[in-house]
């Protein structure tokens, strides 16, 4: 068994401790047992601390995967307005553009993009509105 969970996984577990969490809150209210209500409260936390987690590792896989999809002109322009990079796969070789216009436009069309921030790390792109 890998010891790395799958971004698919981790939005199951996701969708499973959304709904511990919820199922733990209609039973505090629906016993009304104000003696276990904290203990309640508590494993219903640890249940929203456990989704937090799981959407974390969603959004790391994400940004470890990069996208295939080219970034929009607008999702460009925002990332370079913050000082951001981007790191193309193109025809096997791996590139890193000075300009994310001139990464879009000119053939052959990257197949895999990832977004650096202004220091240099690896980020989530950036987000614009549609």
């Amino acid at each position: 068994m890998s010891e790395m969970v799958s971004a698919e996984r981790a939005r199951e577990m996701e969708r499973a401790a959304r709904h511990g969490a919820a199922v733990m809150r209609d039973h505090m209210r629906a016993t009304g047992d104000e003696d276990r209500a904290e203990e309640y409260r508590a494993h219903a936390e640890d249940l929203d601390g456990a989704a937090m987690l799981a959407r974390t590792v969603v959004a790391l896989h994400a940004i470890i995967e990069g996208r295939t999809e080219p970034p929009t002109p607008a999702e460009l322009a925002a990332h370079d307005r913050a000082g951001g990079r981007w790191i193309v796969l193109r025809a096997g070789r791996i590139e890193l553009p000075v300009d994310g216009y001139d990464a879009r436009m000119t053939t052959p069309f990257p197949s895999r993009w990832w977004s650096l921030a202004s220091d240099g790390r690896p980020c989530a792109g950036p987000v614009v509105d549609r």
